[in-house]
């Protein structure tokens, strides 16, 4: 039996110090190992660096809403600090006056991404950036009418994911290849996007399944597990 992968789940809120060494706590069991590399606590270390994030991270609830936000995706795996600025412009809105998600602010950046022009790699880059957005849009106390915007992120990301559709079976299928992919549906899009290198969940829904356990405690196998989503 091969060693587990563990990080503690067990995290105090009380102060932004209490939490990072939380996080480093080392199991004891032993085929345990401690996680050696998750995105959310890079985020976390980042994000506290900032000066515009500590003088809002006092107290319990704003400590864990900090670490909520840090756990957000970044489905776009570009370098640290675009991902940061994002999550730091998210967390100061969390965390301000009305505890939302300003709305304008929002919808413009999801403007941004409606474009269904471009090459595949385009089309990967917003792809895979609305999926951010499709996370964030379940965190239903971050948004007033959070139904609108998970239909209005996941209609986006259909679009995205169609338009490349179209531009792989263009590109890799050719004509009598074109008529097989249309026939064939979401399996001939990751058929022709194995051509192109592409990843087959970029055809997959990036919806968050309701209800899952935020359970790293001990018998995780992966790096990051999903937060449970009010």
């Amino acid at each position: 039996m091969r060693d587990l992968v563990w990080r503690n789940s067990d995290l105090p809120f009380d102060s932004l110090d209490a939490l990072l060494q939380a996080l480093r706590m080392r199991p004891s069991g032993p085929r345990l190992r401690l996680v050696e590399q998750a995105d959310d606590f890079d985020a976390l270390l980042a994000m506290v660096k900032r000066n515009d994030v500590r003088r809002r991270a006092h107290g319990s609830e704003a400590i864990e809403l900090l670490w909520d936000v840090c756990r957000i995706p970044d489905y776009r795996k570009l370098m640290l600090e675009s991902h940061i600025h994002l999550l730091a412009q998210l967390y100061a809105q969390l965390s301000g006056p009305t505890g939302a998600i300003e709305l304008d602010w929002m919808r413009r950046r999801l403007a941004a991404l409606e474009s269904v022009d471009g090459d595949i790699e385009s089309l990967m880059n917003r792809l895979a950036f609305v999926r951010t957005w499709t996370y964030v849009t379940q965190h239903e106390r971050w948004l007033a009418d959070a139904r609108h915007w998970q239909e209005h992120t996941q209609a986006i990301e259909d679009r995205l994911s169609d338009a490349l559709h179209r531009r792989l079976t263009e590109r890799f299928v050719g004509a009598v290849g074109y008529g097989r992919a249309r026939a064939g549906g979401a399996s001939a899009r990751r058929h022709a996007g194995a051509h192109a290198g592409i990843p087959a969940t970029h055809f997959r829904r990036s919806r968050p399944a309701r209800g899952d356990a935020d359970d790293e405690d001990s018998t995780s196998t992966a790096s990051r597990d999903r937060p449970r989503i009010a």
